[in-house]
């Protein structure tokens, strides 16, 4: 009986000990892929690197997408993404003038400023110009109704990429990175991705 007793009280300790750690780190991503603003933290298992189109000439820059959904892009709509993605966050590293391919890009294992069009939306209920493929409807994000977070004339901030590996052929590849940044409002966002990303040409 004394065992069972035993066992209890460390289980409960234990529980205690956790929520402790926890509300002492709130402010810091629980989870490697997610960012965390005011206190609440967004899954985003979803990434995208995305370049320019070109045809003839390309933005010498890039952006990361990280989303609670999907993303697609055809000759009709662009790119889009699915309609039951209630948060995600686009980072933009901008080098300025152009290059003559995608490639050409230099996207390498460092630390990059991030561009003032640099944002976030949590709460996103309105979608516009939607469609349905393959039985998933997709639209544009409206931020009407949403929060968003955007740098403009903010403080900045960075994205750390630790590594990445990019299949150009293949149209995707892989990263870990973290990033912080603050909005035009002194709120702070910050985040981490792991894994897996597709590549979508629309700059």
């Amino acid at each position: 009986m004394k065992t069972k007793q035993i066992y209890l009280i460390a289980i409960t300790f234990l529980l205690l000990f956790n929520i402790s750690c926890k509300k002492d780190v709130e402010d810091t991503p629980q989870a490697l892929n997610e960012f965390t603003v005011q206190g609440a933290d967004y899954l985003t298992p979803n990434a995208y690197l995305i370049l320019d189109d070109g045809p003839s000439v390309y933005t010498n820059g890039f952006m990361l997408a990280f989303l609670e959904g999907t993303m697609r892009e055809d000759s009709t709509n662009g790119s889009s993404i699915s309609t039951d993605t209630n948060h995600g966050i686009a980072l933009v590293v901008m080098h300025g003038g152009t290059v003559n391919s995608e490639q050409a890009v230099v996207i390498n294992n460092t630390t990059y400023a991030l561009d003032d069009e640099t944002s976030t939306l949590t709460n996103i209920t309105n979608y516009t110009n939607t469609y349905t493929h393959n039985g998933i409807q997709y639209g544009d994000p409206d931020d009407t109704g949403a929060n968003e977070y955007i740098i403009n004339n903010g403080t900045g901030g960075s994205v750390i990429i630790n590594s990445i590996n990019i299949d150009y052929v293949a149209r995707n590849g892989t990263i870990d990175c973290s990033y912080d940044f603050l909005d035009e409002n002194n709120v702070r966002v910050i985040g981490q991705f792991l894994g897996s990303f597709e590549i979508i040409n629309e700059f």
